[in-house]
């Protein structure tokens, strides 16, 4: 459920099948952009917005997506990190 760096060392010498990749990144943009609508057009309006119910609040989730990283992708994966270093 990991991309650490000894995630990925595995991946890289095959010790490994895949790993799930929860994409923690977007965790941040998400929050940031939520705030921000809220500020600039309201909850009601922000949360329709974003495809969440301003009427059921417990029932809302933002869920980033999820990449598998296998062998034959941990490469792609790698090089998209440090494009944006992270």
């Amino acid at each position: 459920w990991d991309a650490l760096p000894e995630t990925i060392t595995l991946l890289e010498s095959g010790r490994i099948d895949a790993t799930v990749w929860i994409k923690e990144y977007y965790f941040g943009y998400y929050a940031a952009a939520a705030v921000s609508n809220i500020v600039r057009l309201g909850q009601t309006d922000a949360l329709q917005l974003m495809g969440l119910s301003p009427h059921d609040l417990p029932a809302n989730r933002i869920c980033p997506a999820v990449e598998v990283i296998t062998p034959k992708t941990v490469r792609d994966h790698v090089s998209w990190r440090r494009d944006r270093g992270l």
